[in-house]
């Protein structure tokens, strides 16, 4: 999830300029419009990482999120090929961005809720990264001159990539929950729901985030 997400990452902030001058729009009018959409983004982030923290929950904000992306990607991609106004081609950009933001705030957080202990979180972001910062390998050579004024292709792959975030999210999603399940048939025999530690010591059942 992290890896695709980072193909629209570190595509989109880097050529969106050149995209926005593809429109139509002169290099000075680009620069001015590529700011909007990342404080557009910056918003719905806060109040996704709000919504999320206040549910306890993950994998539905990043579902929402890569179907936003996916369909705003594609629609970019659709508008090119219709020749669609630039004007509207620029309003997708919006939820474009603040979708794969979003995602990978949620995405950092969800790893680090279901590490149990600071050994497995380390590790758990160490994973993380080596796999996630691939994307950019790939996110850097979406958005070729020779695919302008379009770059058709750039964001069918960003629209792909985000359709995979959303799959990865419910397939993790579901392996969670039966997870969940076998750990709570485990522990159904100890009292209350406790796990015996040791002489006296006990701690309640690690459930993992969903």
């Amino acid at each position: 999830m992290f890896l695709s997400c980072n193909i629209a990452f570190s595509s989109l902030p880097v050529f969106l300029p050149t995209i926005l001058t593809s429109m139509g729009y002169t290099p000075l009018i680009s620069q001015a419009l590529s700011a909007p959409p990342y404080i557009f983004a910056t918003l719905l982030l806060l109040t996704t990482a709000y919504l999320s923290d206040r549910s306890r929950s993950r994998s539905p904000f990043v579902l929402a999120h890569a179907a936003l992306g996916s369909a705003s990607y594609g629609l970019i991609a659709l508008g090119g090929h219709l020749r669609w106004p630039a004007l509207v081609r620029y309003a997708l950009v919006y939820p474009a961005a603040a979708s794969f933001f979003s995602a990978i705030a949620i995405i950092i957080a969800w790893t680090m809720n279901n590490q149990e202990g600071k050994t497995k979180k380390g590790v758990g972001m160490t994973v993380l990264n080596v796999v996630g910062q691939m994307g950019p390998i790939i996110g850097a050579r979406l958005y070729p001159d020779t695919d302008k004024p379009y770059f058709i292709r750039g964001m069918v792959t960003c629209a792909v990539a985000m359709a995979v975030v959303g799959l990865l999210a419910g397939v993790l999603r579901w392996v969670l929950i039966r997870e969940n399940a076998k750990r709570a048939a485990e522990a159904r025999g100890d009292e209350g729901g406790l796990l015996a530690r040791g002489a006296g010591e006990e701690t309640t059942r690690f459930v993992l985030m969903l």
